[in-house]
């Protein structure tokens, strides 16, 4: 989970797992490895509200009423003046990905993660199709060097879309014991 095609959540630009180490995320998203990107473009579609809690603090069991209390919990602290009646399943919709495929509609992009960017250091740039391009360079730095491959290359697939619905029919029943 990380990222964003669309802005972020620590600034405007970057997404805050990337934020924190945007030069670590490069490195990930450069190492022509098979890589999943799940942004908040997507987990802030999927927000668990007052129903599923309600529905989590009615079950007897023990995991049940720990994750209803956890969710109260959440729900009543201080979001750092964001809406307190939902909480973005970030993680959970991550890991549930990884259970049922299905929840993800995904596409191609070539993602590169800015790592100099005095104000969108941390931010994830997307490309769904070629040519990719760089920033002119400013005067005084040297020109870049133009690229002679210009077809589209890649490196991770990334959530486009969402099933909500899905997500919660998954993520509810196993933890209420219905």
């Amino acid at each position: 989970m990380g990222g964003s095609l669309s802005g972020g959540n620590i600034t405007p630009a970057a997404e805050f797992n990337l934020y924190v180490d945007p030069e670590a995320a490069r490195i990930v998203f450069d190492a022509g490895i098979p890589l999943t990107m799940v942004g908040l473009d997507v987990t802030e579609k999927v927000l668990l509200g007052e129903e599923h809690v309600q529905v989590l603090e009615r079950g007897r069991s023990p995991i049940s009423q720990a994750a209803g209390r956890i969710m109260r919990a959440t729900l009543t602290r201080a979001h750092h003046g964001t809406d307190a009646t939902v909480i973005a399943m970030h993680d959970p919709l991550t890991v549930a990905s990884l259970i049922d495929p299905k929840l993800l509609k995904l596409a191609d992009y070539y993602v590169e993660v800015e790592t100099e960017g005095e104000l969108t250091a941390g931010m994830t740039v997307g490309y769904a199709h070629a040519p990719v391009r760089y920033s002119a360079p400013m005067a005084t730095a040297a020109p870049l060097q133009p690229d002679a491959d210009t077809s589209f290359h890649p490196n991770a697939r990334v959530a486009v879309g969402v099933d909500a619905e899905r997500f919660f029919n998954l993520l509810i029943p196993r933890l209420s014991g219905a």
